[in-house]
């Protein structure tokens, strides 16, 4: 478990985090989401020591990591960047392998962590444990990143938009890596997004930040139920205005179609077509892990999700094709 305890972060006259507290459970996937200048990434560093607070405290499982030697700490937290940020001159598996290398992992077992990940991230080590990092894609350079900071089995791994270079095809295919290794391994992680779409789309829970300052934390349903402020609710609603209704949602495939001779998916609610997302999170708010019917489908949280971030997909693609 980590806890930030009345953390404030301030440089000269500005101030970056104000009295902010949070707690972020064991082997939750949970996202800090915001516009640039939010506060995101310096709350993220505090966890690894790049960044200390000017007042409050840090914990991981009740201890304060201002009290832990630093190499010591960081050798249980993985981090992945923006970008692979891989070391040119290495190759793929060297790259890879290079915190093995500091914790004294015998040649054959690393080289085995090594090429098992690089499996699990669709990179075949026969193919590419030898390339050069001038030799990769964007998506495959930050594929390498992943299991760089996988390889050693933290306890957490820490992701500062490391998808946000990259374009939509291979940002969605790293979503969705994300959360299957997330779900295999059960490491806790930490992931930073200035996309509210994609926070939705990846978060056991999320915590919007705004200005240095907690907005709210919650988890997705939860937040689109019952935005805690106007900056929530323009933040995430706003930019799903154009295709929020219900209709939208199964004319674009989701949902399980209900067969006029069964009732074979059991609904807690029922909503029409021209209800929105809004009223679709309410009820699932008001009834976690249940199916809500809409005409003669069946929409379950996870189809919302989907929904939602194909809409980011698809957005993405429209503004880089400009």
């Amino acid at each position: 478990m980590i806890q930030f305890d009345h953390v404030t972060q301030s440089y000269d006259d500005t101030v970056a985090l104000r009295d902010l507290n949070l707690t972020i459970e064991s082997h939750e996937l949970f996202v800090l989401v915001g516009p640039s200048g939010s506060g995101k990434t310096t709350l993220l560093k505090m966890v690894n020591r790049l960044n200390e607070p000017t007042s409050g405290r840090v914990l991981i499982d009740g201890e304060d990591v201002a009290g832990r030697e630093l190499n010591e700490l960081r050798q249980h937290i993985g981090y992945v960047l923006q970008t692979g940020a891989l070391f040119p001159n290495m190759s793929v598996e060297q790259n890879a392998g290079i915190e093995l290398d500091v914790l004294g992992w015998k040649p054959e077992k690393k080289r085995k962590r090594v090429r098992d990940l690089l499996s699990r991230v669709g990179l075949n080590p026969d193919k590419f444990a030898e390339r050069m990092p001038s030799e990769l894609s964007g998506g495959e350079a930050q594929r390498v990143g992943i299991v760089r900071a996988m390889a050693a089995e933290p306890l957490m791994v820490l992701m500062d938009e490391p998808f946000s270079a990259l374009d939509p095809v291979s940002r969605k295919q790293l979503q969705d890596l994300v959360l299957q290794l997330h779900e295999e391994l059960g490491v806790t992680v930490i992931f930073v997004t200035h996309d509210m779409s994609e926070a939705m789309l990846m978060a056991d829970r999320l915590a919007v930040m705004r200005k240095g300052v907690l907005q709210q934390c919650g988890t997705p349903a939860e937040i689109m139920a019952k935005p805690a402020n106007d900056f929530v609710r323009g933040f995430f609603l706003d930019r799903a205005a154009d295709s929020r209704y219900l209709s939208n949602i199964v004319d674009a495939g989701f949902g399980e179609r209900i067969s006029g001779d069964t009732e074979s998916v059991a609904s807690s609610a029922q909503l029409s077509a021209s209800d929105t997302v809004v009223d679709l999170a309410a009820a699932f708010h008001a009834h976690p892990g249940s199916s809500v019917r809409v005409g003669h489908h069946a929409l379950k949280q996870e189809d919302l999700i989907a929904y939602l971030a194909s809409i980011a997909v698809e957005r993405n693609g429209e503004e880089a094709a400009k």
